[in-house]
């Protein structure tokens, strides 16, 4: 049930911030040489901003009810190594790595979007993997 309940937690948070990625999608997407469509799309971010500003007061409590009544948070940090042979083989993994190659953490990048490259505008990539 614990992996259960983290799932959805996280699942919460996830789909806001796909939200906020989908909106700078749409919004990098309109034609801003085209003043009906950059009030209509100012219009619909308005409402969708408003949204989803609702959207995340509603799954911020959520969380928060959840975590409070099953004391599972939905994010748990790695336990410390309990013994020194965990802790030796993870400094073996540490002092393995290469130094002169990037390692990633699985985390949201920005690179430049060649489609939008004039107006200073990004592409959102989900994750870096690294040797992709």
């Amino acid at each position: 049930m614990r992996q259960r309940i983290q799932s959805i937690l996280s699942n919460l948070d996830a789909v806001g911030e796909d939200l906020l990625a989908l909106s700078d999608d749409i919004w990098l997407n309109i034609d801003y040489k085209d003043s009906g469509a950059v009030a209509k799309g100012a219009a619909f971010m308005i409402a969708f901003n408003k949204t989803v500003g609702e959207y995340r007061e509603v799954s911020g409590r959520l969380t928060h009810l959840v975590e409070e009544f099953t004391q599972v948070s939905t994010f748990e940090a790695p336990a410390a190594p309990t013994s020194d042979a965990e802790r030796e083989r993870r400094e073996r993994l540490i002092h393995a790595l290469d130094r002169r190659a990037p390692h990633g953490l699985g985390l949201p990048v920005q690179a430049p979007d060649p489609v939008h490259a004039g107006r200073g505008a990004v592409r959102r990539h989900r994750y870096l993997v690294p040797g992709a």
